[in-house]
C-alpha cells in the first residue's frame, strides 16, 4: 500500500492565508467599533467560519484514516489484476473493474491497492459522485445518468465495491 499523501504546500498556504484574513478581520471587526451588537454579530461569524473550517478538516482526516486502516496490510494488487482476480465470472467485469479501480486511483490521487470487492462503498463516499460516474461513462462508453435521481437510482442500491461493478457490468452488457 502506499504511504498517505501529505497536502499540498499551496493548500497550506491557502488554508493559513484564510485563517490570518479571518483573524485579522475578527481583530479589526471587534476593535474598530464600540457597538456592542456588532461585535457580537462579528465574533458569531467568525466563530461559525472557524468552526466549519475546523470541523471539515477533522472529516477529511478521519475519512483518510478510516480508509488506511481499512487498506493496511493488504496485498497490493494493480487495476487490471484486481479486475481479474475478483470478476472474471461477471461478462465485461475485469473491464468494468479495471476501469473503476483505475479512476479511483487518479480521483485519490494515490494507489488504492489493498481494495477488494467487499470493502463498502462508505469509505469511498465523497469519491463516487456523478463527475465520477460521467468519465467512466466515458472511459466504458456507456450513458452516464441523465439527472440526480437516475445517478441516486444507480447508486442507492450499491453497498460495495462488488455491487458497484456489476451494475456497471450489468448497464454495460444491456445496452
Amino acid at each position: 500500500m502506499s504511504q498517505p499523501q501529505h497536502t499540498p504546500w499551496w493548500k497550506l498556504v491557502l488554508l493559513w492565508s484564510f485563517f490570518a484574513a479571518v483573524a485579522t478581520s475578527l481583530a479589526i471587526g471587534w476593535f474598530r467599533t464600540e457597538h456592542l451588537p456588532t461585535k457580537w454579530i462579528v465574533a458569531i461569524f467568525f466563530s461559525l467560519c472557524g468552526g466549519f473550517l475546523i470541523f471539515s478538516l477533522i472529516h477529511d482526516w478521519r475519512q483518510e484514516r478510516r480508509l488506511r486502516r481499512l487498506l493496511h496490510g493488504r496485498e497490493s494488487l494493480d487495476p487490471e489484476t484486481f479486475g481479474a482476480r475478483f470478476f472474471s465470472d461477471v461478462p465485461r467485469g475485469p473491464e468494468v473493474a479495471t476501469a473503476v479501480r483505475q479512476l479511483l486511483d487518479e480521483h485519490r490521487q494515490r494507489e488504492l491497492g489493498g481494495l477488494r470487492p467487499e470493502d463498502p462503498l462508505d469509505h469511498l463516499q465523497d469519491w463516487i459522485d456523478p463527475f465520477f460516474l460521467d468519465e467512466l461513462a466515458r472511459r466504458l462508453g456507456f450513458a452516464p445518468p441523465e439527472n440526480w435521481t437516475e445517478f441516486r437510482d444507480l447508486i442507492e442500491p450499491q453497498k460495495t465495491v462488488r455491487d458497484l461493478v456489476n451494475a456497471l457490468a450489468r448497464k454495460l452488457t444491456q445496452g
